[in-house]
């Protein structure tokens, strides 16, 4: 059964809210989700753009796996990975919205999903050929 590359869901999201789709429009990617007071008494605060971070970083690391363990790689995924990091590129280039640390980011993790495709990809025919 055929997925769509991971790190396309936090494009979603990140689109969905900062084109005010969802949520409130006057929310920032700054505004505290969660504070959990630590054993040092100090405060630690979980922002919005710190769960959609953590998220995409959780969906690289499934893919990465998923990649590694998949007996047969093909074409089509890495070519649509490939696409999805080109949606990051373009829209962190073209769209002021997109011009934020937390989209750079999920950008990386997006390229980082890529490359590893490939080195999988390429790994799995260097053990093929030696076969």
């Amino acid at each position: 059964m055929w997925m769509p590359p991971m790190l396309v869901l936090p494009l979603i999201a990140y689109n969905l809210v900062a084109f005010h789709v969802i949520g409130d429009p006057g929310a920032q990617w700054t505004a505290a989700a969660l504070e959990f007071e630590l054993p040092s008494e100090g405060v630690w605060t979980l922002t919005l753009g710190d769960t959609v971070a953590m998220a995409a970083l959780a969906l690289l690391l499934i893919a990465v796996v998923r990649a590694g363990r998949a007996g047969r790689v093909l074409v089509r995924d890495l070519v649509v990975c490939a696409f999805v990091f080109a949606g990051y590129l373009i829209e962190f280039l073209a769209v002021p919205a997109a011009a934020t640390t937390l989209f750079f980011l999920c950008m990386a993790m997006s390229a980082t999903e890529t490359v590893s495709g490939f080195a999988v990809a390429l790994r799995h025919a260097e053990i093929s050929e030696a076969a």
